[in-house]
């Protein structure tokens, strides 16, 4: 029942390598956003997204590990709807913390 199998096919581990680059870049982006906020003293962003990255990878560590259970799926699949609500907030931020645009007549009649 919870066994892997012998064979593991292709697209399976195709699956599991592109699976595992994507969670290594936004436990990475978690990571470098969260320093980043620590150098703007920006606490509350950078706490959100040092404890996104660290319960994501907790998540990730935990369906890696070996079959699947029902505490571990649902912490997995807890933990990706933190790190998608965590990609919202920065999208959020950093649209918020832009300069305004200009208009392009404007940059363009100097």
């Amino acid at each position: 029942h919870d066994r892997i199998p012998a064979i593991f096919p292709v697209n399976g581990m195709l699956h599991f390598m592109a699976g595992g680059i994507g969670f290594l870049g936004l436990i990475v982006a978690t990571i470098t956003f969260g320093l980043r906020f620590i150098r703007l003293r920006q606490w509350i962003r950078a706490a959100a997204s040092l404890l996104t990255g660290a319960f994501f990878t907790f998540g990730f560590m935990g369906i890696a590990s070996g079959p699947p259970r029902p505490a571990t799926m649902i912490t997995f699949y807890l933990a990706v709807l933190v790190s998608w609500l965590w990609v919202f907030a920065l999208s959020s931020w950093l649209m918020a913390d832009r300069p305004p645009a200009t208009h392009l007549a404007q940059r363009t009649s100097t």
